[in-house]
């Protein structure tokens, strides 16, 4: 879609032309998503891990495999939205029919989303105003509060996510790590980056095997999450 690649584009020119060429190189590993994804899933399942994932509805009939395997590890499905635009700019109206739009293709699925994650990490009040009247029990789009008031539960996330850290801070995976020991709040990570340093990212899961966001949303526990776009 013409209108998701110009709110990348618009995301994008806040962090400067270094994160830009960096994030166009790493674009292709999404082409390669079923298999990050299937071996996530697999190390999951060896260690029986439970992890939240806030799916894209787009196109969700394809994601059919993916769905089944989710359910039968024992994950949390949350949404991603339908559309991968930007939120902080948009009407009450395309809101809430983008967000009905998404709730039905998961309903088709059998799956009732509970939690939420913007595309971008992107907000408005309108947004929350939408979520809290489509009785979602919570969003997760930041790492500390802000000035918009929210009458749902918010998961904050632990700065950095896996992104901010590689690419915009240029922090190694170590440095990372490091900065997440003891911390109790929502790790946003993308399947390659958990894969590829899943033995370093064992000394701060511990001993919990519980890491969703919904059955850990009123404790001060871990919760990593996931993006599937």
């Amino acid at each position: 879609m013409i209108s998701e690649f110009i709110d990348f584009l618009k995301f994008e020119s806040r962090f400067g032309l270094r994160v830009f060429i960096i994030d166009l190189i790493a674009i292709n590993k999404l082409y390669f998503r079923k298999i990050y994804l299937d071996k996530l899933l697999n190390l999951a399942a060896k260690d029986n891990l439970k992890f939240t994932f806030f799916v894209r509805s787009y196109n969700l009939k394809n994601k059919k495999y993916l769905i089944k395997n989710l359910k039968k590890g024992g994950h949390e499905i949350a949404s991603h939205g339908h559309s991968h635009v930007l939120y902080n700019n948009k009407s009450k109206f395309w809101i809430q029919n983008e967000l009905k739009k998404s709730q039905k293709e998961f309903k088709k699925m059998d799956i009732n989303v509970k939690g939420f994650r913007s595309p971008f990490l992107s907000e408005n009040k309108l947004l929350y105003d939408v979520l809290d009247e489509l009785k979602f029990t919570y969003s997760s789009n930041r790492f500390k509060k802000n000035k918009i008031k929210t009458k749902i539960k918010q998961a904050y996330m632990i700065y950095p996510s896996d992104w901010h850290g590689l690419i915009v801070e240029n922090w190694s995976i170590e440095k990372i790590i490091k900065s997440w020991k003891d911390q109790k709040g929502t790790l946003a990570l993308h399947p390659w980056i958990f894969v590829k340093h899943y033995n370093k990212l064992k000394s701060i899961i511990g001993s919990q095997k519980d890491l969703t966001i919904i059955n850990n949303l009123k404790k001060e526990n871990l919760k990593i999450s996931f993006d599937v776009y």
